[in-house]
């Protein structure tokens, strides 16, 4: 009997290795920074949205 290594097994079902890490909030680092511009833009309100249709708009 011979093994294979991690990878060869990976690579012979055809799954690309990636390096993003799971339930991680800061993975996507555009969308974080986009998300902290909105956050702090002066129209965005300081005491939250009164409902999901002013969130909306």
């Amino acid at each position: 009997m011979k093994g294979q290594t991690l990878m060869e097994l990976l690579y012979s079902l055809k799954i690309s290795k990636t390096f993003s890490r799971p339930r991680v909030k800061n993975d996507n680092a555009h969308i974080e920074s986009s998300f902290k511009t909105v956050k702090y833009f002066q129209a965005y309100p300081y005491q939250g949205f009164k409902d999901i249709n002013e969130a909306r708009i």
